[in-house]
């Protein structure tokens, strides 16, 4: 477990930095917290499918479907929306996209997002709001609320 510990902050503490995520100290350890937690829990995950098998080469095809099924359903590549039914499921078992929503969950939280929605026309007159020269602009703003 120390090991695990320090391999954590060695990682994600230059991975935070470098992509400039929040600079408080709340948001880095929740980061981190989050991280560790779910590292934890893919290790144990891994621990209980090696234990299923004999070999190392008997287990490594299925903790490779494992972890691709944990990274593509996680939510990001593909959305929770175009999941197929039949293995949307995965989700509610899957450490990783828990961890994915709570980080993005952690980093947006402070964001305050306003659209403003204007109809503008172009410069010939005409009665069709179909028309066209008519278009929808969509302005919208990003204000940072402190933590």
């Amino acid at each position: 477990m120390p090991a695990k510990i320090g391999a954590s902050i060695g990682f994600n503490l230059p991975l935070y930095l470098m992509t400039n995520l929040h600079r408080t100290a709340e948001a880095f350890f929740t980061f981190w917290v989050l991280s560790f937690s779910c590292l934890m829990a893919m290790s144990m995950f891994f621990r209980c499918i090696g234990s299923m098998g004999r070999t190392h080469d008997q287990i490594m095809v299925p903790i490779g479907l494992v972890i691709m099924l944990c990274i593509i359903y996680a939510g990001f590549i593909v959305p929770v929306p175009y999941m197929k039914p039949w293995l949307s499921w995965f989700r509610w078992l899957d450490p990783v996209a828990f961890a994915f929503e709570s980080l993005v969950i952690n980093e947006v939280s402070t964001l305050g997002l306003g659209c403003h929605i204007h109809t503008k026309r172009s410069s010939f007159k005409t009665d069709d709001s179909n028309a066209p020269g008519s278009y929808l602009q969509v302005q919208c703003t990003v204000r940072y609320r402190k933590r």
